[in-house]
């Protein structure tokens, strides 16, 4: 059960393509240090945020994966290529969790609009039932 503020899946994965996209990481299957080095930077930035099984689920690595990266967090910040992107993907969680951000409006706005979709179908049911109940009596 996650925490208030916590990323769900969906939007780990959502905040995963737009960090790697904009790293220019193709997340594949390897142990190319580049693309290692960025998931350890995505993984240390958002499990504060999420959780380290979420967080593995979206870069396809078990739950001792991610506890090997954080392990790793503190030999790693000096580097500068890890310490940007860690940096980076920092900013990107801040914005995902933000109260106020366009990513949270939006997701709200979505939610809003099914729950309203529903209500419509429900209010539609009524008004069938509505209809045929005044036709039966006139």
């Amino acid at each position: 059960m996650l925490l208030p503020n916590q990323l769900t899946k969906e939007e780990i994965r959502e905040a995963k393509k737009i960090f790697f996209d904009t790293m220019n990481v193709e997340d594949y299957d390897t142990q190319k240090r580049e693309v290692v080095i960025t998931r350890m930077a995505f993984s240390n930035a958002f499990v504060p945020v999420s959780s380290a099984t979420i967080v593995g689920k979206a870069l396809r690595r078990n739950h001792s994966t991610i506890v090997y990266y954080s392990k790793q967090h503190e030999s790693l910040i000096k580097y500068r290529d890890y310490k940007q992107m860690y940096e980076y993907a920092k900013e990107l969680a801040k914005f995902f969790i933000g109260e106020d951000s366009d990513h949270k409006k939006y997701t709200n706005l979505v939610e809003e609009v099914k729950r309203l979709k529903e209500e419509v179908a429900v209010l539609l049911s009524y008004k069938k039932k509505v209809e045929a109940i005044l036709e039966i009596v006139s």
